[in-house]
């Protein structure tokens, strides 16, 4: 067992609430501590009250373990004493979502070594831009990005390997060092998640300290959007002179069926890398393009095809023109798989090859020696920071796959999302079920984006019912239920409850992927899918949208308790005039499945779409708080309104009883008109 006994009485005591700490010392071994350091008990846990302790549900007892320390944003060089006096101990340490800080450092009986590295923390709070000026106060996360551990207030590390040992911690603020920031889209961002890893999350392990890697890259993101969803801003309000900006972009942006984000290669795309280009030099900071590394997609002759279109030659033209520097991650990729060959190369992504797209840790980092060959290439004054432990590498020659033995993380997702019980378990609640629609985030409105499961709760008298949004953002009525949100909800359900469920929107998603792999079968009827999950790796069969809302209907009965199904909100999507309806999809289904099951149902679809086209496109625009799915706090108690709106259009009302005042005041919208 790794001797990492841990003391977590945080520094910050000593420090104003005006002026948090940002220099911290701890003792990790038995025994007096050395002056200056805190010695603490193992058994420590972090919460926000204590401001640093053993994390993740881990302890100091037994390895892996995660330590967090409540830290303000910024750059911190953290000094991490490893070893133990009595056995030998191989160290891995990473740090925030799954960043590679140490790789295996290897320490003998009674010996000690200490290491530092630069970690770069962070949260989503922009400054909030002037009176009537554009902008945002927070960066737009998205579902996947709530609770994940780069985008809170503390600093998260994690010691993994053989056998950990963790003396002692030392933990500064640094300023005026250079910042390498990265913008780019699920092949580049800190996954938060395993065994998916990026080549940005690798990369800091190539870096001594003194430089920091900030990784703003996220799944699914383009150019496009990471300007709309306030992430390019974000960056630009940290940067400074003698900083990096890495953009890698294309898999997304090439998406002709996503039509708000796709940009023609030769056009727009290259004016669009021209704007993050000139914000960075504007800032005096070095821009460096990358382009982005070749899907796994070996022809018949054992060669790489691509399939990224004109858009890697687009990167290099515009990088000719702008005179910037280029790191051609596309041709040494396809060096690297044909290399390892269409066999091995499994090796390097996700889910052993079935995802072409996305890599597995072994891959991940050969990409980012790749990245690295390319700052020493370009001879940018980066390359000074470079490690000495890492020969030359030359993607054509790569390691060999089997001999990857970093240990995987050992939590493979973020801290579960605290979720809301009944405030008064005497009194029949109203449970809601559903995505980010219904309750975004944690409810609190913190990323600018609401669902309408939080204002309805002012449009019931709470003397007389609980109000209890259960929904969660990027489930699908399948996740909902395999994940096991829904047994948590049965679990509390009692007779004279009521459950209103609404789903749809991630519904249509994949059904079987590394990402996501929500997707549930289109319809109402009995078909099935078998499959065995790329994501979870488990053997699961599929069914319909429609199977899985009856089955909730039928487990809300047998609980003695009153199921009612909604249509999805529409998203902000204008034809001709009018807001394009589900009209013969997920509105279809859920009102077929309604009727036959005789449950109440209320339109969402059609009665806040009617909302929306009587108050027109420039009327609409506050309502949201991203592009055209989530909701603005305005939106959302407009969309809690039609909720009530459809309640009073039902034949009968089962909860008319427990309207507020302000409730009374809603005219009815009859789903049938």
């Amino acid at each position: 067992m790794p001797m990492v006994p841990v003391v977590l009485i945080l520094a910050a005591s000593l420090a104003s609430a005006a002026e948090p700490a940002t220099s911290f010392k701890f003792a990790f071994t038995p025994g007096k501590a050395a002056p200056g350091y805190i010695q603490v008990p193992p058994s420590a846990v972090y919460t926000k009250e204590a401001g640093s302790g053993f994390d993740l549900g881990t302890t100091g007892a037994a390895a892996p373990f995660y330590f967090s320390v409540a830290v303000p944003e910024g750059n911190y060089n953290v000094t991490a004493t490893l070893g133990d006096a009595a056995a030998e101990c191989v160290t891995t340490v990473r740090a925030e979502s799954r960043r590679l800080m140490l790789e295996k450092v290897r320490t003998g009986p009674g010996k000690f070594e200490a290491r530092t590295f630069t970690v770069n923390v962070r949260n989503s709070r922009l400054a909030p831009p002037p009176a009537n000026a554009p902008g945002g106060s927070q960066v737009r996360l998205n579902d996947r990005e709530q609770g994940v551990l780069h985008w809170d207030d503390k600093l998260t590390l994690e010691f993994h390997s053989a056998r950990p040992c963790l003396s002692a911690l030392e933990i500064e603020k640094v300023d005026d060092i250079p910042t390498v920031y990265l913008a780019g889209d699920s092949t580049v961002t800190d996954q938060a998640r395993g065994p998916t890893t990026s080549w940005g999350q690798m990369l800091p392990r190539f870096f001594k300290p003194g430089v920091a890697v900030a990784n703003h890259a996220e799944s699914g993101e383009t150019l496009k959007s990471f300007i709309t969803a306030l992430r390019l801003d974000k960056v630009l309000s940290q940067m400074k002179k003698g900083d990096y900006l890495f953009i890698q972009f294309g898999h997304n942006d090439m998406k002709q069926n996503w039509p708000q984000t796709y940009v023609e290669p030769s056009t727009t795309y290259k004016a669009y890398l021209k704007v993050f280009i000139a914000e960075a030099r504007r800032r005096g900071a070095t821009p460096v393009l990358v382009t982005s590394m070749h899907r796994r997609s070996f022809g018949p002759d054992g060669k790489i095809a691509n399939t990224l279109g004109e858009f890697p030659e687009a990167v290099r033209q515009t990088a000719k023109e702008e005179q910037v520097a280029l790191i051609d991650l596309h041709a040494m990729s396809a060096a690297l798989y044909e290399a390892l060959g269409p066999e091995k190369s499994t090796l390097a992504f996700g889910a052993n090859g079935r995802d072409g797209t996305h890599h597995s840790a072994y891959g991940a980092y050969e990409l980012a020696k790749c990245v690295v060959e390319g700052i020493k290439a370009n001879k940018l004054d980066l390359a000074k920071y470079l490690v000495d432990d890492v020969p030359p590498f030359d993607p054509a020659h790569p390691d060999p796959p089997e001999a990857w033995s970093v240990p995987e993380t050992a939590a493979q997702a973020p801290p579960p999302m605290p979720m809301p019980e009944p405030a008064d378990p005497k009194l029949p609640s109203l449970f809601l079920i559903g995505d980010s629609t219904v309750r975004n985030g944690r409810g609190d409105g913190r990323n600018g984006q609401w669902g309408w499961g939080e204002p309805i709760a002012g449009l019931f008298d709470k003397t007389k019912i609980n109000v209890v949004s259960r929904a969660l953002g990027g489930r699908s009525s399948r996740t909902y239920l395999t994940e096991g949100q829904w047994d948590r909800v049965l679990a509390m359900l009692k007779p004279g409850d009521f459950v209103m469920m609404q789903f749809g929107h991630n519904d249509g998603g994949a059904v079987n992927d590394t990402s996501r792999a929500r997707g549930a079968l289109k319809g109402i009827g009995e078909e099935t899918e078998e499959i065995d999950n790329l994501l979870t790796r488990k053997h699961e069969i599929v069914h319909t949208y429609g199977w899985y809302l009856r089955k909730f209907i039928a487990d809300a009965r047998a609980k003695g308790a009153t199921p009612m199904v909604c249509s999805l909100i529409p998203r902000k999507t204008w034809k001709d005039g009018k807001i394009v309806r589900s009209s013969e999809t997920y509105q279809k289904w859920a009102r077929e499945v309604a009727a036959s099951e005789k449950v109440g149902f209320i339109d969402l679809n059609e009665t806040i779409a009617a909302r929306y086209d009587a108050l027109g496109p420039e009327g609409v625009e506050p309502l949201f708080g991203d592009p055209h799915t989530h909701t603005s706090r305005a939106g959302a108690e407009l969309n809690a309104e039609c909720v009530i709106a459809g309640l009073k259009g039902l034949a009968a009302n089962p909860l008319a009883q427990f309207f507020s005042e302000k409730a009374k005041g809603v005219a009815a919208y009859s789903a049938a008109r």
